[in-house]
């Protein structure tokens, strides 16, 4: 049988709005047709606003630049993470203002891949916003640099560093949690770390759920065998202001993974999907009824 795959984002989403979970959980595809409806889904789907295309390309320049070096014990090269950053923005400008992405899959794009939303719905990003970004970039660069040190000390001091670190497992015969943790470490005391950099929209609001979502991952999935909720720590990095946050954990993600999966029993149907225009609009209308 096909498993509900449960995650912090389509969780979100059929909180919020069922009918967007659907959208994006199932009808998008990246692999249909351009041109068609939901190929187009799938790209809006893709599409981002300005601020999170920010945080994005820092997150790149994190994970591809700062991280590795780390893992392989030497000192970071912030000048040349700088530098890949700022080459990233034209690459992926004008990967979105070509419009590639009709006619290249994400794959094999790589880090070039980008769907502005500007670009997708509207006349695209002004020569101000780009250039703003580019700016806030390198702030952000800076800041993990001189405010958060200490804790890229510790990460290159520590037993264990994962990047990108994909946890699957199953809850029971029916749901699957997938978490895709940016950054973590784990000391020689045995103390697991995990980091949100936060540097793209909502720079004000917090991650703690998400950060939650990726513990109880991480104790869960039974690949660290010693890690427990009394030797976790979350910490989420505000790359723009300099600041950090750090969350006390609890165990009520388990509700909430329950409750959201219950959730999306109902919106994202468990038998694999048929791509008829009318199974699929009998899937719509379904959805249409079930939460006017």
């Amino acid at each position: 049988m096909k498993k509900i795959k449960w995650s912090h984002s389509l969780d979100k989403n059929v909180q919020t709005c069922q009918r967007k979970a659907f959208y994006t959980g199932l009808f998008a595809c990246p692999q249909a047709k351009d041109g068609s409806l939901r190929r187009e889904v799938f790209l809006l789907k893709s599409a981002i606003d300005v601020p999170l295309w920010r945080g994005n390309i820092v997150h790149l320049a994190i994970q591809e630049c700062i991280l590795p070096a780390l893992k392989s014990g030497q000192e970071p090269d912030f000048r040349a993470a700088q530098k890949w950053a700022l080459e990233l923005i034209d690459k992926q400008v004008a990967f979105s203002k070509n419009e590639r992405y009709r006619h290249q899959s994400k794959k094999s794009a790589g880090n070039e891949f980008c769907v502005l939303r500007s670009d997708l719905t509207s006349n695209g990003a002004t020569e101000d916003e780009i250039n703003k970004v580019r700016g806030e970039v390198i702030i952000a660069l800076n800041n993990l640099d001189s405010h958060f040190s200490d804790l890229l000390y510790r990460a290159g001091q520590a037993r264990r560093i994962e990047i990108e670190k994909e946890l699957h497992f199953p809850i029971d015969d029916k749901i699957q949690v997938n978490a895709k943790i940016d950054f973590l470490f784990i000391e020689q005391s045995n103390r697991m770390i995990i980091i949100d950099w936060k540097a793209g929209e909502s720079i004000s609001g917090n991650a703690r759920d998400q950060l939650h979502a990726y513990a109880y991952a991480a104790i869960n999935c039974h690949y660290w065998k010693d890690i427990s909720y009394k030797n976790i720590k979350l910490i989420e990095a505000n790359l723009l202001t300099g600041e950090r946050t750090t969350y006390a954990l609890s165990e009520d993600v388990d509700d909430r993974i329950f409750v959201g999966s219950q959730l999306l029993k109902k919106v994202l149907p468990v038998k694999r999907l048929i791509c008829g225009r009318r199974k699929m609009k009998n899937l719509h209308n379904h959805l249409f009824i079930n939460t006017v």
